[in-house]
């Protein structure tokens, strides 16, 4: 009803003027509806191009979303095997007697505690484990190092390197009786 009164008074209104008047706002509300409909068929093509580029948009989102899916359960299926084939042991240091060589002392048993210290210690390495295991006896300790010095100087005789001075005098003085020689090599 109210759209009627408006209608009524604009007719009244576009009747009151002079036909070239009339003529002249009849033309230029054909102008604005023809600018509005431009705008609106303007619009509505920008719309429909945002509307695709959106589609477009969710569409490579959604590629995307499946490719890093698929690289997850890829990753987590590798990382699961991986895991699954060589779980992370912690070290675990245990304490092992000494081995004398003792009548008391029961070699087997030694070994077998010793061979346990080594696995909690994660020691893969035979090398290392019979270091670790000479580390752990007692005794006579003198021999085994003078075993060493003997090793290292076949081995500087093997190689043809010169025997450092040190060697030299300290395997000279052990030939050495207690005399005056010996005496006087000391002082200098």
């Amino acid at each position: 009803m109210c759209s009627a009164l408006v209608e009524k008074e604009a007719w009244s209104l576009i009747q009151a003027l002079a036909p070239p008047a009339q003529l002249h706002l009849v033309e230029s509300f054909a102008r604005h509806g023809e600018n509005a409909r431009q705008d609106i068929v303007a619009l509505a093509q920008s719309l429909a191009s945002e509307r695709d580029a959106a589609l477009q948009e969710v569409a490579d989102l959604n590629a995307r979303g499946r490719a890093l899916e698929d690289t997850l359960h890829h990753t987590t299926a590798r990382m699961s095997a991986h895991t699954a084939s060589k779980p992370k042991q912690c070290a675990v240091k245990l304490e092992v007697p000494k081995y004398g060589g003792l009548a008391s002392h029961q070699l087997l048993r030694w070994i077998k505690q010793v061979s346990r210290s080594a696995d909690a210690l994660n020691i893969d390495d035979d090398e290392i484990r019979v270091s670790f295991g000479m580390s752990h006896l007692t005794g006579k300790r003198s021999i085994r190092e003078y075993v060493h010095d003997l090793r290292f100087l076949a081995s500087c005789v093997t190689q043809k390197s010169s025997v450092s001075e040190e060697t030299k005098v300290t395997i000279f003085m052990n030939g050495l009786n207690d005399s005056a020689a010996r005496t006087q090599l000391f002082r200098t």
